[in-house]
């Protein structure tokens, strides 16, 4: 299927999602239900095939993923090279997506229970901040 085709060539090395949304279905759900500017929200997140389709369609997005780990080795690697316009899968040549805009990471401690070390606010903001400076981006977390 198109849309794990896609994640396999985003990731090769990594084990991607069994049932990935295709961009192409999302660009028909946000082009009907939006206009460019509109606010496109998404409260499980997973690889962030919703958000990279908003963003390539000039729309604001919010994206939530419980799981950090999943938002460190998917969606902050994806929205990278969205935004660097090196995403050429997907709906890219469709809405003609040459590269821009920015994005901001939240990272929310849960209310019950706790996170391991390496999932906690801190050690999540450190790796977000050097995989930003490794990519010329600017962090804001």
């Amino acid at each position: 299927d198109e849309a794990k085709r896609h994640l396999l060539a985003l990731f090769p090395d990594m084990e991607v999602f069994d049932t990935p949304k295709p961009e192409n279905l999302l660009e028909r759900i946000i082009h009907i239900a939006s206009n460019p500017g509109d606010l496109v929200v998404d409260i499980f997140g997973g690889s962030g095939t919703t958000a990279t389709a908003a963003h390539k369609m000039r729309r604001r997005w919010i994206l939530a993923e419980r799981n950090a780990q999943t938002v460190l080795d998917f969606v902050v690697p994806r929205l990278e090279r969205v935004i660097a316009g090196t995403d050429d899968g997907g709906i890219t040549s469709t809405v003609s997506w040459k590269g821009g805009g920015e994005y901001e990471t939240v990272h929310v401690s849960p209310r019950f229970g706790s996170l391991t070390p390496p999932h906690r606010a801190g050690a999540v903001k450190k790796r977000l901040a050097a995989r930003a400076k490794a990519s010329g981006l600017r962090a804001v977390v």
